[in-house]
């Protein structure tokens, strides 16, 4: 889209006022806002005097629009226009420290305040993640950054808002603010950031540690309600990632999917009082229908974010399918999905949650078999029967199913995003494992414990049972966390990083994992695999190798030929070169950052240099 000039040249200071239309919360005390229709304001605003004056400087100071890198890449052009609001959404991220005395930004409101703006667009480098195309799909052409004193935003001022919206974002926010003073007592009256979880200041290592440790455990939950990670710290994602756990901090559909459980274990327990209730409604009927308003109630906490509201899309049609009266494949009920969700929005197709989201439930789906297959040969016992099987054999059994059915679950989903990956962030973990540690306590302690101690403390205030609960549900996490540490400290937690796969060799090993797949669950059930999973693998086989094969002969012969080239990398401001020759590749500088929450290496040069690039 076209651009205003008002807002044409980056480093110009403007006074502009929009709406805000999303709060996210980021790691390290972060908010992200994302305004719409931002524009001009036309007066000075009333403000102090020594405000005013520097407003004034900034917006004197002359800024020139030619310099280079000013608007790289930006695909609209620059129209004389001094009024009219900036096109689509607008990222602005505020910091701890600026919203300082103001309570956290609502959803609905109105925002004002002195920034610059900068088009939405990411770096050059080959093989890196193009940032302007994940905002444009989002409809975000441009960010904005405030103009900061030593003491915080020379000017920013919210005004509230109006609306049904704006009234169900108020008190979801209230509530979000209630459990982070429960959680944190007095730290923090306004639900921002606890001053525990600031640095520590003149506290030995140890006890600092143990009490960051406690602390982040606390942050987890508002986390897992409401999707606000701004109380976590850096590091603590940094470790959840490294143990391959950072899906479980994110609103996703596995917890959609245990608030929908709940309504079906609702179900459960009224059974056992109306044990006729199944002869008026079908019992499908009725636990779809009391999984609905927890499900909704969920997505009401989490901000109605598009994953979520992609994931209850998805949920929908399984349960459209669950309840139909014939039989039907789980893969039929992921592809309607698919197809509605193409449907309203085609971009969908583009998004990487949205293809990561699809393509674990599918490799979940497809290594159901293999999970069937371990029912039988380590079968609960039936209800209702004597059984021969002593009590400790039926516990190993059931310990065995559990940890089994977690165990093929996870390595599936794994692998089945695997290609997605490492074509995208060139780093894997390995440690598909942790899953079977965190994951049952997650699923049965932290996130009922954390609902449950919520309901109590929005409906009766603060009192000793939802205090209670919370720490019941906030142990798991800081246990969790104290052993990232340990394994961390020891050199157990690498992310590896590996060469990125061309599109044809991933399409090959997406065939070969789908037919392995369905041979080995045929094999296991006593059935005879069918002639397409065997074309599956055998075709997954031959494109793999066949998908390097341009990179091989160009390396053969750049090689040959003595070839010898000179890369300078994206950095910002920077710089990092690459020097190509026939003995090898030499890295000269590697960029850099003063921010905490950018690494160069990791986001830019390690997935330049693993990427191949043909000549």
């Amino acid at each position: 889209p076209d651009c205003p000039s008002w807002a044409s040249v980056p480093r110009r200071s403007v006074l502009a006022e929009g709406r805000v239309a999303s709060v996210t919360g980021l790691p390290g005390g972060r908010v992200r806002l994302l305004l719409e229709h931002l524009r001009p304001l036309q007066d000075m605003p009333s403000l102090p005097d020594d405000v005013e004056a520097g407003v004034r400087r900034a917006l004197a100071r002359t800024v020139t629009s030619d310099f280079s890198g000013g608007r790289k890449g930006y695909p609209g052009a620059v129209v004389e226009d001094e009024v009219s609001p900036v096109p689509g959404l607008v990222s602005l991220t505020l910091h701890a420290r600026d919203l300082e005395g103001f309570p956290r930004p609502v959803a609905g409101q109105r925002l004002r305040g002195l920034m610059r703006i900068f088009p939405a667009v990411g770096s050059v480098n080959p093989g890196t993640s193009d940032l302007g195309r994940y905002w444009a799909d989002r409809n975000v052409w441009h960010n904005a950054r405030l103009n900061r004193t030593a003491d915080g935003p020379l000017y920013l001022a919210f005004e509230p808002g109006e609306g049904a919206a704006y009234r169900a974002a108020c008190l979801r926010e209230r509530w979000r603010k209630a459990l982070v003073s429960a959680l944190f007592g007095n730290d923090r009256k306004d639900g921002g950031t606890p001053q525990g979880l600031a640095p520590s200041g003149g506290k030995s290592g140890t006890s600092a540690e143990r009490e960051e440790v406690l602390l982040q455990g606390r942050a987890m939950l508002p986390a897992l309600m409401f999707g606000d990670r701004s109380l976590l710290s850096p590091e603590t994602v940094e470790l959840f990632n490294r143990a391959g756990l950072v899906h479980s901090l994110a609103l996703s559909g596995q917890h959609l999917a245990l608030a929908a459980m709940a309504g079906a274990m609702f179900v459960f327990l009224l059974s056992l009082f109306l044990r006729g209730i199944f002869l008026a409604v079908p019992r499908r009927m009725l636990a779809v229908s009391a999984g609905l308003p927890f499900a909704m109630a969920y997505l009401f906490l989490g901000g109605a974010p598009f994953s979520l509201i992609r994931a209850a899309c998805m949920m929908l049609t399984a349960a459209v399918f669950l309840c139909l009266r014939r039989r039907t494949m789980p893969l039929d009920a992921l592809f309607a999905a698919c197809v509605l969700l193409f449907i309203g929005w085609p971009l969908v197709a583009f998004d990487l949650s949205a293809q990561l989201s699809v393509l674990a439930v599918a490799g979940i789906l497809l290594a159901m078999p293999l999970v069937s297959a371990l029912r039988r040969r380590f079968p609960p016992a039936e209800r209702g029967r004597a059984s021969g099987v002593s009590p400790v054999r039926r516990a190993l059994h059931a310990c065995v199913r559990w940890t089994g059915t977690m165990l093929i679950l996870s390595l599936a989903a794994q692998l089945a995003v695997l290609p997605v990956l490492v074509h995208v962030f060139g780093a894997v973990s390995l440690n598909v494992w942790m899953n079977l540690i965190w994951l049952p306590p997650l699923t049965f302690i932290t996130l009922p414990g954390a609902a449950l101690g919520l309901l109590l403390l929005v409906t009766f205030g603060p009192q000793p049972c939802s205090d209670m609960l919370f720490f019941a549900a906030a142990w798991p996490a800081e246990v969790m966390l104290k052993l990232l540490h340990v394994m961390a400290d020891g050199g157990a937690l690498p992310l590896i990083q590996c060469f990125r796969p061309m599109p044809l060799s991933a399409l090959g090993y997406g065939a070969a994992l789908v037919g392995m797949l369905l041979m080995l669950g045929a094999k296991l059930n006593g059935r005879l695999a069918g002639a397409a999973a065997r074309r599956l693998l055998v075709a997954g086989l031959l494109l793999m190798p066949a998908g390097q094969l341009p990179v091989w002969l160009d390396d053969r012969q750049a090689a040959r030929e003595r070839q010898v080239s000179l890369t300078m990398f994206d950095v910002g401001q920077g710089q990092a070169v690459l020097l190509t020759h026939p003995g090898g590749r030499v890295l000269v500088d590697g960029g850099g950052s003063a921010s905490e929450f950018f690494d160069c290496g990791r986001s830019v040069l390690a997935p330049a240099l693993t990427f191949p690039i043909l000549t």
